[in-house]
């Protein structure tokens, strides 16, 4: 009875979600337009000499390099990003060999010089993922800013909603705690959440997963953070997924490298969305 009034629960979240307007954002989430009169040079000043783990799949990857990228391009006060570049994903393979070094080690480290800034990088796909790395770099690294993104494993792989709040049982009481325990010790650290983004089921392989199954996994994610959307720590942000589904369509001049990867104005769009919201909160 318990997991049937936990479906219809999620699923009543989901059909509200898909209701809602794309510009809507719930309780410690970031209005675009104001997150865009925040320059480049702000974020900059705000990463000076802060640790930031970027936790995910090859998309918040992307933005791990993206970021490192931003904190090192020059800032003439103009905001002009021209010259800003990342490593394609083959080198990102080659450096950051997901979590084959994992632990003692992340996935990647690397350090901005121009501002200062630790950047960590986890191969993060799985709440036990999330539990296990974020406890190794809240004790190695003390990091200023967490940006996770988990989900996307669940999805193609378990399939069920049954098995996702099986493994929400398992490890959720436990992230809730060390989060907490963490935020308690370092009050001024922020943690920033993105929902699984969409991806192109048209040219995905995989023809039992779909986008619904994403929305579904992205709601029972929400109702599992509960009262943490009422911390003043915690950012559960929509744009980048809003940006991603721009790319999906091909607005805004927005596109997508493949069926799942935002092409690299994509990817610079939702990575200013990040840092931009976790220096505005």
């Amino acid at each position: 009875h318990y997991f049937i009034w936990v479906g219809f629960g999620v699923l009543g979240l989901t059909i509200l979600q898909l209701k809602s307007n794309l510009s809507q954002y719930n309780r410690r989430t970031h209005d675009a337009k104001k997150l865009q009169t925040f320059s480049f040079g702000n974020i900059q000043d705000c990463f000076r000499g802060k640790t930031v783990h970027v936790a995910g799949n090859s998309n918040f990857r992307g933005i791990y390099f993206t970021m490192h990228s931003l904190l090192e391009h020059k800032n003439d006060g103009t905001d002009d990003l021209t010259g800003v570049s990342w490593e394609n994903r083959t080198v990102q393979k080659l450096l950051c060999q997901k979590d084959d070094i994992w632990p003692p080690k992340p996935s990647c480290e690397t350090y901005a010089n121009q501002t200062q800034t630790i950047l960590v990088n986890t191969w993060t796909q799985t709440l036990e993922h999330w539990l296990n790395h974020t406890k190794m770099t809240f004790l190695d690294y003390s990091p200023d800013f967490i940006v996770l993104n988990v989900g996307l494993t669940h999805v193609r792989t378990d399939k069920s909603p049954h098995a996702w709040e099986k493994a929400f049982d398992d490890y959720w009481p436990a992230i809730a705690n060390l989060s907490m325990s963490y935020f308690e010790k370092y009050p001024n650290a922020k943690m920033l959440i993105s929902p699984v983004f969409h991806f192109n089921e048209t040219l995905c392989t995989e023809t039992d997963v779909n986008n619904s199954q994403v929305d579904l996994w992205n709601a029972m994610l929400k109702a599992h953070l509960g009262t943490l959307f009422k911390k003043d720590w915690f950012i559960w942000l929509d744009s980048p997924q809003q940006i991603v589904d721009k790319a999906l369509l091909g607005l805004d001049g927005f596109g997508m490298d493949d069926w799942v990867h935002p092409d690299p104005k994509s990817l610079l769009a939702f990575s200013m969305e990040i840092m931009r919201a976790l220096c505005q909160s």
